[in-house]
C-alpha cells in the first residue's frame, strides 16, 4: 500500500466519521426541540378565542385624552411547539369604560423601545428609560424566564403609558393601537 493509498484511507474515515458527527448532532437537535416543545406545550396554553378583543366606546377621542387606568401584559402562547416559535404578549389597557387588547412579539416591544430612543434624541431633556428585560436563546420558554420578562415588559409599556410626554409619541400610540 502507498502513502497516497494509505492517506487516503485515512480520510475518508476521517470524512466519514465527521459526516456521522453531523448526523448525530442533528439527530440531537430534532430530540431537543420535541423535547422542549413537549415540556413547553403543557404550560403556555393557547387564548381559546383568537379575534381581537376591542369593545370600542362612544368616542373615539377618549384614549386621546386620557391615560389608561390599567395596563396588562401576559403572555398567552406559544405560536409553534418546534424551533423557531415564539412568544405572543397580550397586552391588555383599560379606561373606564373601554378595553383595548393587542397582541405583541418580544421584538415588536424591543422595536419600540429603539423607536422611543431615537424619536427622543432631538429632545432638550433626556428621559431614562427603564431597561428591556434579557434576550436568551435557551431559556424563552422556560415558565420563570417568562414571568420575568412578562414583568419587564409590564413596567416599561407603564412607564411609558403614564409618561406625559412618551405617551404621546406616535409610536407608542401605533404599538397601543390607539
Amino acid at each position: 500500500m502507498t502513502l497516497l493509498e494509505h492517506l487516503q484511507k485515512d480520510l475518508d474515515i476521517i470524512l466519514t466519521l465527521g459526516a456521522v458527527a453531523i448526523a448525530l448532532t442533528i439527530v440531537g437537535f430534532i430530540g431537543w426541540c420535541s423535547y422542549r416543545a413537549h415540556r413547553t406545550k403543557t404550560r403556555i396554553l393557547p387564548r381559546q378565542d383568537s379575534s381581537p378583543l376591542t369593545t370600542q366606546s362612544s368616542s373615539p377621542r377618549s384614549t386621546k385624552s386620557t391615560k389608561p387606568t390599567a395596563i396588562q401584559v401576559r403572555y398567552t402562547r406559544d405560536t409553534l411547539p418546534i424551533a423557531g416559535s415564539y412568544i405572543v404578549f397580550t397586552i391588555e389597557l383599560s379606561w373606564e369604560a373601554k378595553k383595548k387588547v393587542v397582541e405583541k412579539r418580544y421584538s415588536d416591544f424591543d422595536q419600540l423601545f429603539a423607536t422611543i430612543k431615537k424619536e427622543m434624541k432631538p429632545m432638550k431633556v433626556p428621559i431614562a428609560l427603564p431597561p428591556m428585560p434579557r434576550k436568551s436563546l435557551l431559556l424563552k420558554f422556560d415558565q420563570a424566564f417568562l414571568e420575568s420578562r412578562r414583568q419587564g415588559l409590564q413596567f416599561f409599556l407603564e412607564f411609558v403609558m403614564r409618561h406625559p410626554i412618551l405617551s404621546e409619541f406616535a409610536s407608542v400610540r401605533a404599538f397601543c393601537g390607539l
